[in-house]
């Protein structure tokens, strides 16, 4: 992607091999994926993609017992995904333990 010059194709495609990566239990190399993929949704502007991202983010750093830094990216999630009414991901929010702890 980045070869191509497709930034928004790399970006999902980061999102993506960070969800692939927390499936295997490898969250620290899924929280490097994700964080690339936010920096470059914030360079494209793509504050669906950003949202979700987010909320990826914050589920590894959960799991991993980062307690604190998984509430600030859920803060950063349920943020942008109020402002763009993404109403399946704010129940996601919702219901994910860090929010109410």
């Amino acid at each position: 992607m980045r070869t191509l010059g497709d930034a928004l194709g790399q970006a999902r495609m980061l999102t993506n091999l960070g969800a692939v990566f927390a499936s295997g239990n490898r969250f620290d190399e899924a929280l490097a994926a994700w964080r690339d993929a936010i920096a470059l949704q914030e360079r494209l502007d793509d504050r669906v993609g950003m949202a979700y991202t987010w909320h990826h983010l914050s589920d590894a750093q959960w799991r991993m017992d980062q307690r604190e830094a998984a509430r600030a990216s859920l803060v950063t999630a349920r943020q942008l995904a109020q402002e763009l009414n993404l109403i399946s991901l704010l129940g996601l929010i919702d219901s994910h333990p860090a929010r109410g702890a």
